[in-house]
């Protein structure tokens, strides 16, 4: 493990110097980011390596750098369950107890087949079901909609998950749509910088990405798809 954090400190800290104003290297950073979380934690929480704690430390500092370029907040990491995660945002948006998100108006829907143990921003991936779900329960506590994985792309040893978020609301008239869409493709709108944020994380730290659509003055559509490390 050791030998492995002295083979990408100095990558590290040159691709840093090289990216300063290039969005070219944004995926370069998003995976040497998704390829040495992990790492991080196992370097920190090994007592074993407590003589190293300042080089850790660094490399920690390195990472931070990276998280500050693509301006993403990534909580915290840790293994999960996708529906409990679902269920308890969906509890929180709506004011419900978590034992009544599947009776509800606005529900969670069970997925078909078998949704596995995941690995990966737990937080951060709460707070994205969460910034939909409460818009959604902003207009109509009583609003009629959804959400749950409606696939499940099985991998080597990551998943690429889509999860579907609906409801029955106001709706997106087509120009803000339009807008919406346009800011997403930029990733530079400032008006709609949550999205854009969103969108990013997504993109460069998940594999991922965003699709909104809306029939004008009702129903929205979210599909958000991401990459998540199978728990094994």
């Amino acid at each position: 493990v050791l030998l492995l954090f002295q083979k990408v400190k100095g990558p590290l800290e040159n691709i840093y110097k090289r990216s300063q104003n290039s969005d070219e290297i944004l995926p370069i950073l998003s995976k040497v980011y998704r390829d040495n979380k992990k790492l991080l934690e196992e370097l920190s929480n090994d007592k074993k390596l407590s003589d190293y704690n300042k080089e850790i430390h660094s490399y920690d500092e390195n990472l931070s750098k990276i998280q500050k370029i693509l301006g993403a907040d990534f909580g915290s990491w840790g293994s999960f369950d996708l529906y409990t995660l679902i269920d308890g945002e969906v509890a929180k948006a709506f004011d419900l107890e978590v034992s009544k998100v599947r009776g509800n108006s606005f529900k969670s829907i069970a997925y078909e087949g078998k949704v596995p143990q995941y690995y990966g921003p737990k937080e951060r991936l709460g707070e994205i079901f969460f910034h939909f779900l409460d818009n959604s329960s902003k207009f109509n506590q009583k609003v009629q909609g959804n959400i749950g994985v409606s696939n499940i792309e099985k991998g080597e040893k990551k998943d690429k998950v889509t999860v579907t978020i609906e409801d029955n609301g106001i709706g997106i008239p087509g120009g803000e749509l339009d807008a919406i869409r346009k800011a997403l493709s930029e990733e530079t709108n400032q008006s709609y910088a949550n999205l854009v944020n969103i969108k990013r994380y997504l993109r460069y730290f998940m594999n991922g990405g965003i699709e909104i659509k809306s029939d004008g003055l009702k129903n929205v559509s979210v599909t958000l798809t991401f990459e998540l490390e199978r728990k094994e």
